[in-house]
């Protein structure tokens, strides 16, 4: 382990997750005395263990706690789980998760619980002298040269281009063949993807080069193409004596996803175990264990391999949410919050996060609260989610906002008559399209409506690509300030005028949009398009390039890019 590698990791007594560290960062914050003695120190693949009992392990003891991972048991609540009917473990609430969830915090938690929290843990400013935490500091000095040795007998698991790629072999070794089909993975490609891996087997590949069995097994398994032909390839890998060990722990995580997604077995366990024996640091393998753990009701195993996958992948607002989960269900109330609304601050336009949120503020009995996550929900941009897929090998879901609108009901039952209205109208117009009832109700919502109806139904106009004397008519609706709604307001708005030829007043919502929120996909990308039609390629490719720095999976933008 390089000393400037960012392999250390913080667990407070609080359950929250500091770092990751490197080395000298890891040391200069205890110089500061910035954690307690109870908080836990452990690097990418090691055991939790106390920053005060670092002090009294002699070199055996660390030794034999720093060699291999093991999971630490934590008292547990009794908290029943959400429960899931669908051999797919569903991301999005099922109804007997939104019908679990209410008593789950109604056991547990009483209104008063949280009334006060603000949902954070504040951390009382720490009152040892440097004095005491000397021994800490060198007993951690200790484990890092032995953490080192331990390290560097691990194959590592990050991909040469620095982006996330669960099972991924795009590298400078891969093959032609690789890069093209994980290029058309990563542009949501999924199917032409599968179509030229499904042509390559049939044609005979030879026994020497499997590395391509991986993405097919994963595509077989991801598109439900064919679950027993992908695990026949998976095995086919695993019983190879020339199969490479990575290649091996690749087949061990796509045959543990499989038992996951159809709750088969020990849900994948001993398939994910193998794989993070073949490969310690693969994200996607340790947070694949941690929703086995979930499903097999061990909350605190659950936990930890999620915030051991955090530390690959601290962004993933998928983790969070499980996180979420896993504390809920060990009773750790204040703890789910903190990770339900962080899953909202690592993705903001991704509407799940909102969705869990207000679940839990509601079960807390904080509907009021619950019921403005929401509405800030409704502002965001819908189509994020569906542009933006979970990386390959983590989750791979389509977005079901007949799931979102059963949460939504639920949330805002005896809430604001006309956003509940609006809301449901504005998500089963998503579930169902422009062919839908819901769409010519929102268009003709703006006359007797406010600002909020009359955005949803210039957004249907857009959608429904609707002649220009109708676009003019539902901008002409709108005020000049658009700041109430937010930023996809003015994005909206940005679109319309840019179709009917006002390529500076676009220019300009656009922009305030960006004032607002710096950071969202589909600004970037309006703002892009428009450039690319005024005729400055190179500054539409520079906003293409900047937008994938925020966001590198978010197709559009991807598919944008190859053509420059």
């Amino acid at each position: 382990m390089n000393k400037n590698d960012k392999e250390w990791l913080v667990r407070t007594r609080t359950g929250e997750i500091l770092g990751p560290f490197t080395q000298h960062e890891l040391v200069e914050e205890m110089q500061k005395r910035s954690f307690y003695p109870e908080d836990e120190i452990a690097p990418a693949f090691g055991q939790w263990v106390s920053a005060q009992g670092l002090s009294h392990h002699d070199a055996d003891e660390i030794t034999r706690t720093s060699t291999r991972s093991q999971t630490m048991s934590r008292p547990s609540a009794a908290v029943t789980p959400p429960s899931h009917e669908d051999p797919i473990e569903e991301m999005t609430p099922t109804p007997d998760f939104l019908k679990s969830s209410h008593s789950t915090l109604d056991a547990h938690a009483k209104p008063s619980d949280h009334a006060n929290s603000g949902g954070m843990h504040s951390i009382p400013e720490m009152k040892l002298s440097l004095r005491n935490w000397a021994p800490i500091v060198l007993a951690v000095l200790v484990l890092v040269g032995l953490w080192k040795f331990v390290g560097e007998l691990k194959p590592s698991s990050q991909s040469s281009d620095g982006h996330l790629q669960a099972n991924s072999l795009r590298d400078e070794e891969s093959s032609p063949l690789l890069r093209e089909v994980y290029g058309l993975i990563h542009a949501g490609k999924t199917q032409a993807a599968l179509k030229r891996l499904t042509e390559i087997h049939e044609r005979g590949a030879s026994a020497d080069n499997d590395d391509y069995l991986i993405p097919y097994a994963g595509l077989l398994i991801s598109e439900k193409e064919s679950e027993s032909r992908a695990r026949k390839l998976l095995e086919h890998i695993l019983d190879s004596p020339n199969a490479k060990p990575l290649l091996k722990a690749r087949a061990h995580h796509w045959l543990g996803y499989l038992m996951l997604s159809q709750d088969e077995g020990d849900m994948g366990e001993s398939h994910f175990l193998e794989a993070l024996e073949l490969n310690p640091k693969d994200a996607a393998t340790r947070f694949d264990l941690g929703r086995a753990y979930l499903k097999q009701e061990k909350f605190a195993q659950a936990l930890d391999y999620l915030q051991l996958s955090e530390l690959e992948a601290p962004d993933l607002w998928l983790i969070h949410i499980y996180k979420g989960r896993a504390r809920l269900s060990l009773g750790n109330l204040d703890e789910a919050r903190i990770s339900f609304q962080a899953a909202i601050d690592k993705a903001p336009d991704r509407w799940m996060g909102y969705v869990y949120y207000a679940l839990f503020l509601t079960g807390a009995h904080q509907q009021e609260e619950a019921q403005n996550v929401l509405h800030r929900m409704l502002t965001r941009d819908p189509q994020f989610e569906v542009n933006s897929p979970p990386p390959f090998g983590f989750y791979q879901e389509h977005v079901n906002y007949n799931e979102y609108l059963a949460a939504f009901l639920r949330v805002m039952d005896k809430g604001a008559p006309d956003i509940r209205e609006l809301g449901k109208l504005y998500i089963g117009y998503l579930a169902h399209g422009i062919a839908g009832a819901e769409a010519k109700k929102l268009e003709s919502l703006p006359d007797r409506g406010g600002l909020f109806s009359k955005v949803l139904s210039l957004k249907v106009l857009i959608d429904r690509e609707a002649p220009l004397n109708e676009l003019k008519a539902g901008v002409a609706r709108l005020p000049a300030n658009l700041s109430n709604f937010g930023y996809f307001a003015y994005v909206l708005r940005g679109e319309a005028l840019s179709r009917l030829g006002d390529d500076a007043g676009a220019n300009q919502d656009f922009e305030k949009a960006l004032l607002i929120e710096p950071k969202t996909a589909i600004t970037h990308f309006a703002l892009a398009n428009l450039l690319k039609k005024t005729q400055r390629p190179a500054d539409a490719k520079s906003e293409i390039d900047h937008l994938l720095t925020y966001h590198p999976d978010y197709i559009p933008a991807i598919v944008s890019s190859q053509n420059f």
